[in-house]
């Protein structure tokens, strides 16, 4: 038999309530006292711990501080640009004993630049689109007008305005004149 779970309600609000307020999984999980397996584990088998994480995550991405957006936005840009920069230092202690003792401390520092991670492209780059009733959904609600060719010019002229033609027309009839060709041609023929 395994050991009694700490899980309680009040535990889950309390991690919750440092994911909404600070928008990592380690805020929640240090707030709540637990180590970062335990907190992954109930993510993975625990669905009423799961809909409270997603939500706090949410909370946190809809009040998020502008200025916390814009060092997220640079934090993605450097990614895509430099590669993710992985840096270590390994520090070895050396000792003589005898007549004189040293003690030499040797520092290594490791810098290793790795190309963008996938999960950074898979963020910020869109998934194809799979066919055009998805993508002129997209772009409908972007709040862009899509013109569909299937309407006949006539009707999705009446939304752009008179058209040359119909302004001559208008003239034509408010002035008394033609602007017909046949009624030029005739009139060229008479004048010959």
């Amino acid at each position: 038999m395994g050991r009694k779970s700490i899980y309680t309600p009040e535990l889950q609000a309390t991690i919750c309530d440092a994911i909404a307020a600070e928008g990592t999984d380690q805020a929640g999980f240090t707030a709540g006292g637990i180590g970062e397996k335990t907190f992954y584990t109930w993510l993975n088998k625990n669905e009423q711990f799961r809909q409270a994480v997603a939500r706090a995550r949410t909370t946190f991405s809809e009040t998020c501080p502008p200025k916390m957006k814009v060092l997220a936005k640079q934090r993605m840009m450097e990614l895509l640009e430099q590669g993710q920069v992985i840096r270590w230092e390994r520090t070895r202690a050396l000792t003589q004993e005898g007549d004189v003792r040293i003690r030499l401390t040797e520092t290594t520092v490791n810098v290793e630049r790795r190309p963008t991670p996938a999960w950074v492209l898979n963020k910020i780059l869109p998934n194809p689109i799979a066919d055009i009733n998805q993508a002129i959904a997209m772009v409908t609600a972007a709040g862009y007008l899509v013109i569909d060719p299937t309407i006949p010019p006539e009707r999705e002229q009446a939304s752009q305005g008179l058209t040359d033609e119909a302004a001559n027309s208008i003239k034509s009839k408010l002035l008394g004149i033609t602007t017909d060709e046949t009624e030029y041609q005739e009139l060229d023929s008479v004048y010959s």
